[in-house]
């Protein structure tokens, strides 16, 4: 079975984030908030996907996004 790989193209929203745009394409860079949350709240941002590679009538088995989060005792999220 092929495997189609896509990466982020576009930032559509990135309020949380000073450098969302890092992560587009194919890279190891990183998206940074420099902010401070209470605990519970979300950081987000969305970007978008070009799925034009999957061919017409594919039968997606899998999709799968990693997600890499760290924080430290400058960074930390607290209340």
């Amino acid at each position: 079975m092929p495997t189609v790989s896509a990466y982020p193209n576009a930032v559509k929203l990135a309020s949380d984030f000073a450098s969302a745009a890092n992560v587009v394409g194919n890279t190891t860079a990183y998206a940074t908030h420099n902010g401070i949350k209470a605990v519970g709240q979300a950081i987000f941002a969305e970007y978008g996907f070009d799925l034009s590679a999957v061919p017409a009538n594919a039968l997606l088995d899998r999709i799968r996004f990693n997600v890499i989060a760290k924080a430290n005792a400058a960074g930390r999220r607290t209340a």
